[in-house]
């Protein structure tokens, strides 16, 4: 971890490709290096239910060491700064480098959470709403606004990041925004809707201290920084509590309406008490392939170390042919990143549901332990070694040197400025750009950065169209 921080944090570099070196540190971070940490916080060893610790842990900084190396080779050829420079060129031609009209910004952001809020009926129970055939056309087409619903966060952290001042009225939206976003989250039972947004905002805080030169933001803010760190530890035990909940009302969630799960969930016996025996339960080996590897179940979203060596030990149990068979597999996620639509072009047959509705990694445990199923947690550098074997060694080289490019092609290094639009990109509990490499499978890395970019400003463009035609042009 210390040689990955002093890499990733190098003040020669760090300020010429942040996006990528953000990737590698965060997302190294999560595989491995935040359990030294988080364990040492709860004071337990980093091997505790670990089975096979020496190799996972070898493995994983080994493909570390890789990656870096890789970013060596990426930041040193020529092809890539060339590429950059027409990408950076076409970004500023399309005005997709700054945040230039903040009302537009703002009706963009309505959009997207509003398109968000109806998608669901409120009056009828979520499992009626699901389709068995995959995502329909209009699901497909409100996926471009998936990232765009983080942008609010982006606008209010724009003073620091833009040096655009916002005033007192225009934070206003903001705070609507986070109930709003709270609302869709209780009532669909989805927790990673509120959290990421907490993570990505947690992140760009970090990115504008980064930034902060001559440390003028910290000595004016002292008072409220030392206030964060008095209060974060109080505010972990209740962001347990709040986050257990989500899955003590799991169960009944999907039969119930969105109504009945906001109303379930704040009268429920367990909200803010104390859910350390549901935590314990879980890590107690009742499972086989189990995903809990700290009492506080929020560790377990920060550091997959435990998911990194469950893979490690179901790879030393798989067959050839299962091997071939998760190939196939990934083969068919990757397919399915396309919307369905397009798919049926060319496979009537083609289901992308079929494939989604299982994770990799309960695949993979299916195939070791029975009855396995559903959507557990999966490691992309551990199955590219299942899938590659010895030659992800060499693959790691150069597979992810085209992310790097994409990536960094987004920050303008004369200016120390980001575009707006990927920082929405950052994090989320799926994918992002900075876990990218802690990512489930690859499926992810190709529908962020194929699909999930690309589709997002286009919509972008799109609706800056016809916000400046019909809209701005007559305020004018």
């Amino acid at each position: 971890m210390v040689f990955t921080t002093m890499y990733c944090f190098n003040k020669n570099f760090f300020f010429n490709y942040p996006i990528s070196l953000l990737l590698i540190f965060f997302s190294h971070f999560i595989n491995l290096g935040g359990s030294l940490y988080l364990k040492s916080f709860e004071l337990t060893i980093i091997t505790e239910h670990l089975r096979t610790p020496i190799q996972t842990i070898g493995n994983l900084v080994l493909f570390n060491f890789i990656i870096i190396l890789s970013h060596q080779i990426y930041i040193k050829i020529q092809l890539s700064k060339t590429i950059q420079f027409k990408l950076r060129k076409f970004l500023k031609k399309l005005k997709f480098d700054d945040l230039y009209n903040i009302k537009f910004l703002y009706f963009l952001s309505s959009i997207a959470v509003l398109s968000k809020l109806f998608f669901f009926d409120f009056n009828i129970p979520l499992d009626y709403q699901q389709n068995s055939n995959g995502p329909s056309l209009l699901g497909d087409i409100i996926y471009g606004f998936k990232f765009i619903i983080y942008l609010p966060v982006v606008i209010f952290f724009s003073n620091f990041l833009y040096k655009k001042k916002i005033k007192k009225s225009e934070k206003i939206p903001f705070f609507l925004y986070i109930i709003v976003m709270s609302i869709i989250s209780i009532s669909t039972n989805v927790r990673s809707i509120i959290f990421d947004i907490l993570i990505i905002s947690a992140m760009i805080s970090f990115l504008v201290f980064i930034f902060d030169d001559e440390g003028e933001l910290l000595k004016k803010n002292i008072l409220k920084f030392f206030m964060i760190i008095i209060f974060s530890f109080p505010l972990i035990n209740f962001l347990e509590n709040f986050s257990n909940n989500y899955i003590l009302e799991r169960a009944s969630a999907q039969n119930n309406t969105p109504i009945e799960n906001i109303y379930s969930f704040f009268n429920s016996e367990n909200f803010f008490k104390d859910n350390k025996k549901f935590n314990n339960n879980s890590i107690s080996g009742e499972i086989f392939f189990n995903e809990e590897y700290y009492e506080h179940g929020l560790f377990n979203r920060i550091n997959i170390l435990l998911v990194n060596d469950n893979l490690n030990y179901a790879k030393n149990n798989l067959s050839v042919y299962q091997i071939g068979l998760v190939k196939k597999l990934q083969i068919n996620q990757i397919i399915s990143i396309l919307p369905q639509p397009l798919i049926n072009l060319f496979s009537k047959d083609f289901n992308k549901n079929d494939y989604l509705k299982q994770s990799t990694a309960s695949y993979i445990y299916g195939k070791v332990a029975a009855n396995y199923g559903g959507k557990n947690i999966g490691s992309v550098l551990v199955l590219l070694h299942i899938i590659f074997g010895v030659y992800v060694y060499l693959l790691l080289f150069f597979i992810f040197i085209p992310s790097f490019i994409i990536f960094d092609s987004f920050y303008l290094s004369d200016e120390k400025k980001f575009s707006p639009y990927i920082l929405i990109f950052f994090y989320t509990t799926s994918f992002g750009i900075l876990n990218m490499l802690a990512t489930t499978d690859l499926s992810p890395i190709f529908t962020l950065t194929f699909r999930a970019i690309p589709q997002t400003l286009l919509y972008v463009f799109i609706v800056r169209y016809i916000f400046n035609f019909f809209i701005y042009k007559k305020n004018d």
